[in-house]
């Protein structure tokens, strides 16, 4: 497995200190209606006497995700005082742990059957920042038990996969459908049906799984939580009202679809390689 593009240590102190002001910044905004008085644009901050902090005219709710979201990719991302090629691919199983969980998790707090507290349905508004933290957690987790041959869990072929990827498939088109013939559906009920389906997809075994194909896994499990990442630091700042609420539902479902097309174009591009091996040594041989 190649080595993955890392931050030099330091980068960990940075993060540390960003995440922790992020996420206590984030949790007083949220839950004690307390924001930044210079952070005041076009008015400045409003607040609903029903649901609290509403954001309003403030970017503070702005800062706390943004600064939670880079100290957590700092500390995650950033090489340890020794690294070495046993940290690598437990960095990268511990990302693929945790993205799995973290949406199996989301999808539980999502049902109906649950009554949803505010601190619920800050856990699933916050749904990235949750993944990042559970991410830290399993990589120090397993880096302090030394398990350094870690496996990864997968469910049989059949008839997880399949059914996963026909039903995945099914309520993509009934997405489109929905979206094309503009039905007022809220999107807080699209990932309760797909989600469930494209981690079955995700989560069980392909036709062929060897050492080769699981390290095209954990490649494009971090690429793409790095660039849902970046896209939803980026939306915090342009997107405002209920059209954030679809961007956050959204995220839930991003990183596995990312994964699913990361996945596939690596996977072909790996086959290529192999091909070009066989080709080459085929010609010396001759």
């Amino acid at each position: 497995m190649k080595p993955t593009l890392l931050l030099p240590h330091y980068f960990k102190i940075i993060g540390f200190i960003s995440a922790a002001t992020g996420v206590i910044l984030g949790a007083l905004f949220e839950f004690d209606d307390r924001y930044l008085p210079f952070l005041d644009y076009n008015g400045g901050h409003q607040s609903h006497p029903l649901i609290g902090s509403s954001g309003g005219n403030n970017f503070t709710d702005e800062v706390a995700t943004t600064l939670a979201m880079l100290g957590l990719m700092f500390i995650g991302f950033s090489k340890f005082k020794l690294e070495n090629q046993h940290t690598e691919p437990l960095r990268l199983k511990a990302l693929y742990w945790a993205v799995l969980v973290n949406a199996g998790l989301i999808a539980v707090l999502m049902l109906n059957l649950i009554r949803f507290s505010r601190r619920a349905n800050f856990a699933i508004d916050n749904n990235l920042i949750l993944l990042l933290l559970i991410f830290i957690g399993r990589l120090y987790y397993l880096r302090f038990k030394r398990k350094e041959q870690t496996s990864l869990f997968y469910l049989p072929y059949l008839p997880f996969n399949l059914v996963g990827k026909i039903a995945s498939i099914i309520f993509m088109i009934g997405l489109l459908i929905v979206m094309g013939l503009d039905l007022k559906i809220g999107p807080e009920y699209l990932p309760f049906f797909i989600l469930p389906c494209i981690l079955l997809w995700i989560w069980s075994k392909g036709k062929t799984e060897d050492e080769r194909i699981e390290a095209i896994r954990l490649k494009a499990m971090q690429q793409s939580v790095l660039i849902n990442s970046g896209a939803f630091v980026m939306s915090t700042w342009t997107i405002y009202g209920f059209n954030y609420l679809a961007v956050q539902f959204a995220a839930l479902i991003s990183i596995q679809l990312l994964f699913i097309i990361l996945f596939y174009i690596l996977k072909f591009m790996d086959a290529k390689s192999r091909d070009k091996e066989v080709l080459a040594s085929a010609s010396v041989i001759s």
